[in-house]
């Protein structure tokens, strides 16, 4: 669902001037963000909001690391 959001983002800031470190440091987040919201199974930018947010800040790395690291286990 934000992909099409992410590219135009990146786009607009690659037109004014951040760095290419920037880019790429905001492309992971977003990339980051973008896999939590459809792993809740948000469909909409409402959808989002502070209560989604606040989940993703605290609980998404912890997450995201454990089901890399049951990944790693299992190979």
């Amino acid at each position: 669902m934000l992909k099409l959001y992410i590219t135009d983002f990146l786009a607009y800031c690659k037109v004014t001037g951040f760095s290419t470190s920037s880019i790429k440091s905001l492309h992971a987040s977003l990339k980051d963000i973008a896999t939590f919201v459809e792993m809740q199974q948000i469909t909409t930018i409402k959808g989002i909001g502070y209560g989604g947010l606040s989940r993703f800040v605290s609980d998404f790395k912890e997450s995201a690391e454990a089901v890399v690291g049951a990944g790693r286990r299992q190979r």
